[in-house]
């Protein structure tokens, strides 16, 4: 096997980095999971559902993943 160079291994780190990313923006797209953050970050967000607030982000009644019990968004 051979040896990595510092710019090899920088340029390996970077991609994982640039997957990471991409990774991260499709788990953050779905409205549920904004509403969980929502939820447990900001005040004014916490005496609603979940659900309700899924249903806020998208206009519409929550469909797709399940998560916590039933509750679902996308």
């Amino acid at each position: 096997m051979a040896e990595q160079t510092k710019i090899s291994e920088d340029i390996t780190l970077s991609d994982a980095m640039i997957q990471y990313d991409k990774h991260a923006k499709n788990i953050l797209s779905y409205a549920c999971v904004q509403a969980w953050i929502l939820k447990g970050v900001v005040k004014e967000f916490h005496n609603y559902s979940v659900q309700r607030i899924c249903s806020m982000l998208t206009g519409e009644k929550p469909k797709g993943i399940m998560l916590d019990g039933g509750e679902n968004c996308r």
